[in-house]
Formats: C-alpha cells, sequence, structure tokens
C-alpha cells in the first residue's frame, strides 16, 4: 500500500504544481484521440468482455493501410480503454496471426517501384550480377597499423585510429586502396520497439527487464564512445538508423521520450520514493500521463544527483546520442528514407527472408554509402542496428564509384555482443 499511497501523494502535489500543465497535456492527448477516431476505419470483431460491457472506445478499428501506425493508436487509446478491455484487445491480437494483416499480394517489384530510389536499385542489380564474387570477408582486415602505408587522407585517418576506445570490446580496420571516405559503424541494440510490442509482451517482466537493461547498457557505452569522438576528433553529426528523410519531422525530444513513455504506461518504469523530494515520482507521472516533450525533459533536468542515479537505468535506452543532440554537439543526418522504410516494415512482418534481406538490409546500407557520400565528413559516423553489415555493400559500391571509395571501421560497444546474444536468447528478435 506504500507505493499507492507515495503516487497519491505525488498526483495531489503534481496537481498542486503543475494545475496548468495537466490541462494542457488533457487537451493535448483529447486531440490526439479524436484524430485517430477520425480515421473513419472499419471495425473488426474482438470478443466482448465476460466481466463488463464494452465502453465506446473498446471496439478496435483498424485496416491494412493504418496497421504501420498501431502503436500510435495503442499509444491514444490506452488511457481510454479500462485494464479488462485492455487486456481482452492484447490477447486478441496475440492470438493473430499478423500475417494476415498485411498485404501479402505485392511483388517485388511494385515493392520497387514503391521505394522510387532508382540509383539503389542500380547498385542491388550490380549486386546481383556480382553474385557469389561479393562476400564479406572480401575487405581483409588490417592486423598491423605500423606496417601499413596509407595512400589517402582518410586512409591515414584509419592508420592512426586507436584499437581502444573506452566504451569499446574491439575496434576493427578494413582499409581500401585509393579510398575517399572512412566509413565508420557503430552497432547497436536498439530500443526501435516493435508496432506490436504491446501484443509481443508475452515474456516474463524479468526477461522484459533484462532486455532494457542490455539495450541500456549498449547505448550508454556509445555515449560513451560519441563523447570521445566528439572531444578526440571534433565530431559534430551522425547518421542515425533512427533519423528518416523525406519524412514529417519528428523531434529529437519526441523520439527521445516516446519509448520512455511507452515503458512507464506498460509499468516497466517504476521509481522509488525518496526521503529528500519527489522528482522521480513526478517524472514518473508525466511519463505514465503521456506529457509533453519538453515537460518531461525539463523533469529530467531537474532530478538531483540522488535521482540522476537511479534514472541511470533508463537514461540511454532510446539512443546513447540523444544527450549530445540536446546539446547541440551532434547533428542527426537521415540513415534511412522514408519510402525504404515504409516498405522495410511491412517486408520484415512478410517473415519473406529474401525480401528482408533485399530491403531491410541491402537498400538501406546501400542508401546510407549513397548519403555518406554526398557530406562533407572525411569519416562519417553511423549507428546501426547490429544485424547490419556493410562490407558486402562497400564491395559493391567500391567498384561503380571508383573516385568515391570507402575504407571501413568497425567500433563495436563493450555490452554489444554479450547484450545480442541474451535478447536473441530471450525472444529471438533481431537487431
Amino acid at each position: 500500500m506504500g507505493r499507492w499511497k507515495d503516487k497519491f501523494k505525488g498526483r495531489f502535489l503534481l496537481a498542486l504544481v503543475s494545475g496548468v500543465m495537466a490541462v494542457s497535456v488533457a487537451d493535448y492527448k483529447y486531440d490526439l484521440f479524436n484524430k485517430t477516431q477520425d480515421r473513419n476505419l472499419p471495425e473488426i470483431s474482438i470478443k466482448e468482455s465476460p466481466i463488463l460491457k464494452p465502453s465506446d472506445d473498446f471496439l478496435l478499428k483498424t485496416e491494412k493501410d493504418m496497421m504501420p501506425d498501431l502503436d500510435l493508436y495503442f499509444e491514444h487509446h490506452d488511457n481510454f480503454f479500462s485494464k479488462v478491455e485492455n487486456d481482452i484487445i492484447h490477447e486478441f491480437l496475440y492470438d493473430l496471426d499478423l500475417n494476415d494483416l498485411f498485404d501479402q499480394t505485392k511483388s517485388k517489384q511494385e515493392l520497387i517501384n514503391e521505394v522510387n530510389l532508382p540509383g539503389i536499385d542500380r547498385l542491388m542489380k550490380e549486386m546481383g550480377k556480382l553474385g557469389e564474387k561479393v562476400n564479406p570477408t572480401n575487405l581483409v582486415e588490417l592486423i598491423n597499423d605500423e606496417m601499413y602505408k596509407s595512400d589517402t587522407p582518410a586512409n591515414e585517418f584509419l592508420k592512426n585510429f586507436p584499437r581502444t576506445l573506452n566504451g569499446t570490446r574491439k575496434i576493427e580496420k578494413y582499409p581500401v586502396e585509393g579510398s575517399k571516405k572512412c566509413l565508420i559503424f557503430i552497432p547497436q541494440i536498439h530500443y526501435g520497439e516493435s508496432k506490436f510490442v504491446k501484443v509481443y509482451d508475452k515474456y516474463s517482466r524479468e526477461d522484459q527487464e533484462l532486455k532494457h537493461k542490455y539495450i541500456n547498457k549498449c547505448q550508454k557505452d556509445i555515449n560513451s564512445i560519441l563523447g570521445q569522438f566528439i572531444e578526440e576528433y571534433g565530431l559534430s553529426s551522425i547518421y542515425d538508423e533512427a533519423k528518416i528523410k523525406d519524412s514529417s519531422e519528428i523531434e529529437a525530444a519526441n523520439q527521445y521520450t516516446y519509448p520512455l513513455r511507452s515503458l512507464a504506461q506498460r509499468d516497466y518504469i517504476s521509481f522509488p520514493w525518496l526521503d529528500h523530494g519527489i522528482n522521480l515520482l513526478l517524472l514518473e507521472l508525466l511519463l505514465e500521463n503521456g506529457a509533453d516533450s519538453s515537460s518531461i525533459l525539463k523533469q529530467i533536468n531537474d532530478l538531483n544527483e540522488e535521482e540522476q542515479t537511479f534514472f541511470e537505468s533508463f537514461r540511454y535506452i532510446p539512443g546513447g546520442q540523444y544527450p549530445y543532440v540536446f546539446d547541440g554537439k551532434l547533428e542527426q543526418l537521415p540513415g534511412v528514407h522514408s519510402n525504404l522504410n515504409s516498405v522495410t516494415f511491412d517486408v520484415i512482418n512478410s517473415r519473406n527472408i529474401e525480401l528482408i534481406q533485399d530491403f531491410a538490409q541491402d537498400r538501406r546500407e546501400f542508401f546510407v554509402l549513397d548519403s555518406c557520400s554526398k557530406g562533407k565528413e572525411l569519416y562519417p559516423v553511423v549507428i546501426f542496428g547490429g544485424i547490419h553489415d556493410f562490407k558486402d555493400n562497400i564491395q559493391v559500391w567500391n567498384k561503380y564509384h571508383p573516385d568515391k571509395k570507402y575504407s571501413f571501421i568497425v567500433v563495436e560497444p563493450e555490452s554489444f555482443a554479450e547484450g545480442l546474444i541474451k535478447i536473441v536468447q530471450i525472444s529471438g528478435d533481431k537487431y
């Protein structure tokens, strides 16, 4: 009961201190709720609750074209459903064959037309022509830095790049003769929650918390690595998988706070009641009630030293780059195109291995190489999920762009490998 008493105190104080803000949040949520109601989506049948009569909001409305936004739908409807209604909805969706929710009739050519990136399509065709000649092992790793004679500024950078950094497990170097740039790839375990994250909450709380722990740990390593890049090399931008080109712009603050709100609303973020202050509890309430991002970030900044210590367990889950983005030290450059991102989501849920390799991996990796080639950076830094492997794409790119060749460095976070293995063992998720 003590926990609920604390929450009652917190809510009372929150109302006193932030009454205006609470009204603003309510208006904001109501507007978003109305937007989802305005979709005019057809109803699908869901067994009614045996305990109570469903409320008007209980009918889950959906269609194939709306599925990519299902997480948004849930985010703004969960607070309007009763707990029993939510449980029934989630159980219903859990039992669905998710393949039935997507259009499986599109041909590969139709998907290519939908992506509409001719330059990337040409690279994919060339990759197909090369066939087995393209192999990640064709890039030869540099073992002895001192013996290597660099021939370009990019390769000189590669040669002098340190073999150890705080927060890393290993650093691999792959020089390429005549390279114009040196691509630095930081593989990550990211939150990147499934659009059906609420449906897939089928794992135990212990497993879920372990996943969050490893994601936070890996992203904290990335935060440390980026800090050293900024300090030692004047890094000012990153190509980020979380940044989508040509899509409706989502502010970094919203990208950061969304995972925290989602976790809090599913009761995976729970802070202790401290003797000296209630800032953590107020933060938890703001997250649970879907407050706006600026209010959440302000509350995070208001945490005292002791409270910051507790928040460390969650701070980096959205991404280790965000503290530097908020400070203006790093600019997020798009690592994904909106058309490609939309198709990628569909093919992943189709479970077609060939299409997943094509659209979710190779085309996205070529898009990154194309984007980086247009930038001014000698050593573009790319943060992408650890399932990606750029070595084969770099070989194809270098063959058909001899004046824009890449050398390659992989900077692996210290906790990446262990965390990835643990998470795959727990859930079979692919990052």
